[in-house]
């Protein structure tokens, strides 16, 4: 895929499978070997797996919906950075519902192949997802 044809498929894939709540579309836009590696220690192998990660958050965060702002693409890889945005009325983790709404940056550095998702590795806010949440305080400033 050239930079153009990149950028389109991750803007599909996110208006269609995620905003969309297409998950049928993770067979199709996932290897087999699928790997998702984020930064809050979650790991994801396989389209099946990427489901019940999907339906975790979509669970979790029934209006859960995402916006691209910057997809850079060079050969099989991209590197995009999306906020997402939801409330938190449903279980997450252990978690009871918070009735909180959050958003959360998240970057990610992609590889896709033959037109399918191989690898993610994500950098997601975890912090500021745990204060939005009221799970734990807003940090102070040192003074």
């Amino acid at each position: 895929m050239d930079a153009q044809a990149t950028q389109a498929f991750v803007q599909e894939w996110i208006d269609r499978a995620w905003n969309g709540r297409e998950l049928t579309l993770v067979d199709r836009y996932m290897g087999s070997e699928y790997q998702l590696h984020q930064s809050d220690g979650t790991e994801v192998r396989g389209p099946e797996q990427f489901k019940g990660y999907m339906l975790q958050l979509l669970n979790a965060f029934s209006d859960l919906h995402f916006t691209v702002h910057d997809v850079i693409a060079q050969g099989d890889r991209v590197a995009w950075r999306v906020i997402g945005r939801g409330t938190h009325d449903g279980p997450l983790h252990g978690v009871e519902p918070t009735g909180r709404t959050i958003e959360v940056n998240a970057l990610i550095l992609s590889t896709i192949a033959e037109g399918r998702w191989v690898e993610d590795f994500v950098i997601i806010d975890s912090l500021s997802i745990l204060v939005q949440l009221g799970i734990i305080p807003a940090p102070t400033a040192a003074v």
